[in-house]
């Protein structure tokens, strides 16, 4: 079956590590950038051992890392305008785990 037909303001391209990338221009929300990274991995790959890793790693990234300790990484998103929850977060899916 063929794919939906790609909007022509769509930049598109795969990078030579396998990811590809689709790049739009939108009036809204005004002087912002938006981006998702979406996986196609969730929780149908797991196997019964393994039930939750999927959504377990999503929060990972939350966790913080070596320069952002801890909730250092949102506090600092917060700085700049950025809500958690609402523009920064994430979900798992069956199929897929979108940041």
């Amino acid at each position: 079956m063929p794919g939906f037909p790609m909007d022509p303001a769509v930049r598109y391209g795969k990078l030579e590590n396998g990811l590809t990338y689709y790049i739009r221009h939108n009036e809204e929300p005004k002087d912002r950038a938006s981006f998702y990274i979406a996986q196609k991995v969730g929780a149908v790959q797991e196997d019964d051992n393994q039930r939750g890793l999927a959504h377990f790693l999503e929060h990972m990234c939350f966790n913080g890392t070596k320069n952002f300790p801890g909730n250092k990484v949102v506090e600092y998103c917060e700085t700049i305008g950025v809500k958690f929850g609402y523009n920064l977060n994430a979900y798992t899916a069956a199929d897929e785990t979108v940041y």
